[in-house]
C-alpha cells in the first residue's frame, strides 16, 4: 500500500513544500508492527517529507521495484532467511537510481559488512531505531548515492572526450630524443605549441616529485618489453602553479632488431574524476558532522604507528580516549540540534589543544588533488579522531616524557571549562580522559586504545573532569572484571543464581502483605554476591534481560506456593524489577503470559517494576510495553519514584497501579520537616492519580508513624526485615508477624 503525505495524514514527514518532492521510499518489511513504527519515527520528524509504500514480502518488493521508481529501499533481512545474499542481489538487479539500506533484528558485525559488502549504504539494528537515526540514514543514503552517480557521469564524460579526441597527444623520437606535443597537449598546461620546445624535460620536469620517478619506470619497463603498453596516473604542474591529474598512455614502435625508435600517446586530464575520488574517500574516512578523522582512519593511523614503532624500537606516541561527562543530559534537555552543535564546537577546540601544524587538515578545494594522495599517507602527525557519540580519541606523536602527554590533557581540561555559545543557550561541558603509553606489548591498535578507554573509566569513576594514566594496576581491574563476566556467562546455566524476598507490609494493618524478588548470585569462588556487584555488568553484557527471565519465572512459583501454605485475603503478591533491556525485548508480553499460566497464579499478584529513568528513555516504546502488560491484568510499579526528577502529572500517561518512593527520601524525613513535605506531595498526589504507596527504606519506628499518618499503603525496609532466602520467608509467612 503506498502512503503519500498528500493522501495519508498518518504517514505525512513535513508540512512544507519541498522543489524537489517528498523522497519516495519502498519498505519491504514481514512485521507489519514494524512497519507501523518506522511510518511513525518518520512521521515525527517536521523536517523530513516521504511517500513509502510498504510490502510485506520480497516477491512483492520486487514486483514494485519493476512498476515504479524510489529513492531508497528498506529490506527486512529476516523475510530472505537464509538466501539473504541473494535477496540483496535482488533488489539491487532491480533498482537503478534508488539506495539500499538493510534492516536487521541482529547486532553482528559480519553480517553487516557482508550486506555492504554487495551495495547496500547502511545497515540498521531495528531495536535500536528511533526518528532521528532513521532520517539521518536515509538523507545518508540519498547522498551517497548522489555522489555514486556523479563519480558514474563523471567517468562516462571523460570516456566521450578521449572519443572525441579531446586528449593532449605526444610523439616522441628516441632516435633524436624529441617530442612533439599537440596543441591540446599545450593547452591541458596552460600553454600554446610554441611557448614550449621539443625537448622531453617539458613534461617530464612539470610531473610531481612524488610521482615522476614512478612515470619513468613505467616507460622504461614498456621500452624494454616489460608491459603492452605504457599506463599510468601522475600530477603535472600547471601553468598557475597547481597540480592537475593525468592519465598517460603510449605505444612503442620498435624495428626489426628490436629497439624501440619511436613512442606516441595522449594525455587525459582526470581531475574532476581524482576530486570526486577524493571527496568520496575523505567521507568514508571522517566523521560528517566535525569533519575529524573517524575511527576507521584513526585506527590504520594507529596501526601504522604500532608496526613502525616495534620495526624501529622507539616507542614515543600516546592514546588519549575522552569521553564526555553527561553529554547525553545535554541532548536529553536541550535537543540532539544543540547537542550537534557542541560537539562540533568542542571538535575545534580539542584542535586547538595539539601543535597546530599537526592537526589533520579538513578538506578544501585546493589541497583535493593533494590529499588523494596523501590519505594514506602516514607522517607521525597527531590525529583527533571523533569515534562516534561523544567519545573522541587522539594520537600523539613525538612523546618522549610522561608529561608531553599530561600537557596536552591538563589543556583539553582546561579548554573545556569555558562555557559554549550554542545558539541562544551557554552549555557547560566537561571530560574524562584515559591515556596509555605506547609500549613493545602492544602489537594491534585495539590493545591500546582497550588501555586508553580503561584508564578514561577509571577517570570517571574517580569523580570525572579529570585524567588518568594507564598501569599495571588497571589491568588487573579490568581482567578481574573479564573474569567476572566469564563466571556470569556461566552462571545461569549452572543455576548459581539465588532469590532473596524482602518482606512488604500493609501499614494499615500491620500485617505482611507481599514481598519483593531481590536476586543474588552464589558465586562459588566469591560467595554470595549482592546485585551493586554484578547488575551493572549484567546490563553492559546484555545477560540482565535473561536474569530478569529466570527472576520473574522463578518467584512466579514460589509464591504460588506459598498462597497455597497460608490462603489470605488479600493474597500476597510478589514485585518483580524489570530492566531496560527486557523491557525492549518483543516477546515479552507472551513470556509473562507463558509464566502466569505455567504458575497458576491470580495476575493480580504480580507486580512488575519498572525505575522511573527506564520509563524516561523510550517513553512511546515503554508507554506501549506497560499497556500490553496491563492487559494481562499484572500490577504495574514505578519504582525509586523522585531519583529521576519526572513530573508527577505526567504519571497518568502510563497504566501503572503502584508507586514506589524512594528510601532516600524516607531516610531524610525527621519530626521537625525534613523530607517530610515532599514525601506528603507524592502520596497525596499519587492518591489523586488512584495511585497505592509503597515507601522503601523505613528504618524507625518514627519513619512508620509518619508513613502511616501520611496514609501511605504500604512499607517495606529493615525496621520489618532485610531480604531472606525462600526458607526463611516460609518461616516468616508461617508466623504471621504483625508490626500494627
Amino acid at each position: 500500500m503506498l502512503h503519500s503525505p498528500k493522501t495519508d495524514a498518518l504517514t505525512r514527514g513535513s508540512t512544507a513544500k519541498s522543489t524537489q518532492g517528498p523522497t519516495r521510499l519502498l519498505l519491504i518489511e514481514k512485521d507489519s508492527r514494524q512497519a507501523y513504527l518506522i511510518r511513525e519515527q518518520l512521521m515525527a520528524r517536521a523536517d523530513f517529507s516521504f511517500e513509502i509504500r510498504e510490502e510485506n514480502s520480497l516477491e512483492g518488493g520486487l514486483h514494485w521495484l519493476g512498476q515504479e521508481n524510489y529513492d531508497v529501499v528498506l529490506l527486512d533481512l529476516s523475510l530472505t532467511q537464509p538466501l539473504q545474499n541473494q535477496a540483496i542481489a535482488q533488489v539491487l538487479e532491480h533498482i537503478s537510481e534508488a539506495a539500499l539500506v538493510v534492516l536487521s533484528e541482529l547486532d553482528t558485525v559480519p553480517q553487516a559488512m557482508e550486506a555492504l559488502s554487495q551495495g547496500a549504504v547502511d545497515y540498521l539494528v531495528k531495536p535500536q531505531l528511533d526518528s532521528r537515526l532513521l532520517a539521518r540514514t536515509i538523507r545518508y543514503a540519498l547522498g551517497i548515492n548522489r555522489l555514486r552517480w556523479a563519480l558514474r557521469e563523471s567517468e562516462e564524460r571523460y570516456a566521450l572526450v578521449a572519443e572525441a579526441t579531446n586528449d593532449g597527444l605526444w610523439d616522441w623520437d628516441l632516435r633524436t630524443d624529441e617530442m612533439r606535443f599537440s596543441s591540446r597537449w599545450c593547452q591541458m598546461l596552460g600553454y600554446t605549441q610554441s611557448e614550449l620546445s621539443t625537448q622531453p624535460s617539458e613534461w617530464f620536469d612539470r610531473i610531481h616529485p612524488d610521482d615522476r620517478q614512478a612515470v619513468l619506470e613505467a616507460i622504461d619497463t614498456h621500452l624494454q618489453g616489460g608491459t603492452t603498453h605504457f599506463k599510468k596516473e601522475y600530477r603535472i604542474r600547471h601553468r598557475d602553479g597547481n597540480y592537475r591529474w593525468m592519465l598517460g598512455r603510449g605505444l612503442a614502435l620498435s624495428s626489426h632488431q628490436g629497439s624501440p625508435y619511436r613512442m606516441a600517446g595522449s594525455q587525459t586530464d582526470i581531475t574532476e574524476r581524482k576530486l570526486t575520488e577524493a571527496r568520496l574517500l575523505y567521507e568514508a574516512l571522517h566523521d560528517t558532522l566535525t569533519g575529524l578523522p573517524n575511527r576507521t582512519l584513526f585506527m590504520e593511523r594507529l596501526e601504522h604507528s604500532i608496526k613502525e614503532a616495534n620495526k624501529q624500537g622507539k616507542h614515543d606516541f600516546a592514546v588519549l580516549f575522552l569521553d564526555l561527562d553527561r553529554f547525553k543530559n545535554i541532548n536529553d534537555s536541550l535537543g540532539h540540534l544543540i547537542g550537534d552543535q557542541l560537539l562540533t564546537k568542542i571538535a575545534r577546540r580539542l584542535e586547538n589543544c595539539i601543535a597546530p601544524l599537526d592537526t589533520v587538515t579538513r578538506l578544501g578545494s585546493n589541497e583535493l588533488t593533494d590529499l588523494f594522495h596523501d590519505m594514506h599517507y602516514f607522517a607521525p602527525l597527531d590525529t583527533i579522531s571523533r569515534f562516534g557519540g561523544d567519545e573522541f580519541a587522539i594520537l600523539l606523536h613525538n612523546v618522549t616524557e610522561t608529561k608531553h602527554a599530561t600537557v596536552v590533557a591538563e589543556r583539553i581540561l582546561e579548554s573545556l571549562e569555558q562555557p559554549f555559545q550554542v545558539q541562544e543557550h551557554e552549555v557547560f561541558s566537561s571530560a574524562s580522559i584515559g591515556i596509555a603509553f605506547s609500549s613493545p606489548i602492544y602489537t594491534r591498535p585495539e590493545e591500546m586504545l582497550r588501555d586508553a578507554d580503561t584508564a578514561m573509566y577509571r577517570a570517571k569513576a574517580q569523580g570525572r573532569a579529570r585524567y588518568e594514566i594507564f598501569d599495571a594496576a588497571m589491568h588487573a581491574r579490568a581482567m578481574a572484571i573479564w573474569c567476572l563476566e566469564t563466571d556470569l556467562r556461566r552462571a545461569l546455566e549452572r543455576q548459581e543464581f539465588r532469590i532473596h524476598y524482602q518482606p512488604i507490609v500493609s501499614l494499615t494493618t500491620g500485617k505482611l502483605a507481599g514481598f519483593e524478588a531481590l536476586v543474588r548470585w552464589q558465586h562459588p569462588e566469591r560467595g554470595l554476591l549482592h546485585p551493586k556487584e554484578f547488575l551493572d555488568l549484567a546490563e553492559e553484557t546484555g545477560l540482565i534481560a535473561s536474569i530478569d527471565r529466570w527472576t520473574i519465572r522463578t518467584g512466579a512459583l514460589q509464591l504460588k506456593l506459598w498462597q497455597t501454605l497460608r490462603p489470605q485475603s488479600p493474597p500476597l503478591f510478589l514485585s518483580v524489577n524489570l530492566s531496560g533491556a527486557i523491557l525492549g525485548q518483543p516477546d515479552l508480553v507472551e513470556y509473562i503470559a507463558m509464566v502466569l499460566e505455567e504458575s497458576e497464579l491470580d495476575p493480580q499478584t504480580l507486580k512488575l517494576e519498572i525505575t522511573e529513568n527506564v520509563v524516561r528513555e523510550n517513553v512511546i516504546n515503554i508507554a506501549r510495553t506497560l499497556a500490553a502488560l496491563r492487559s494481562l491484568k499484572v500490577q504495574l510499579c514505578i519504582d525509586d519514584f523522585g531519583t529521576g526528577y519526572s513530573s508527577l502529572s505526567s504519571l497518568h500517561y502510563y497504566p501503572i497501579d503502584t508507586l514506589k518512593i524512594d528510601g532516600s527520601f524516607v531516610k531524610e524525613m525527621t519530626a521537625e520537616g525534613g523530607n517530610t513535605e515532599i514525601v506528603r506531595t507524592i502520596v497525596t498526589l499519587a492518591h489523586d492519580l488512584e495511585l497505592n504507596v509503597i515507601a522503601e527504606g523505613i528504618e524507625t519506628p518514627q519513619q512508620l508513624a509518619q508513613l502511616r499518618e501520611l496514609k501511605c499503603e504500604f512499607g517495606q525496609g529493615s525496621l520489618f526485615s532485610q531480604a531472606i532466602d525462600h526458607r526463611s520467608t516460609r518461616s516468616l509467612i508461617v508466623q504471621d508477624p504483625s508490626w500494627a
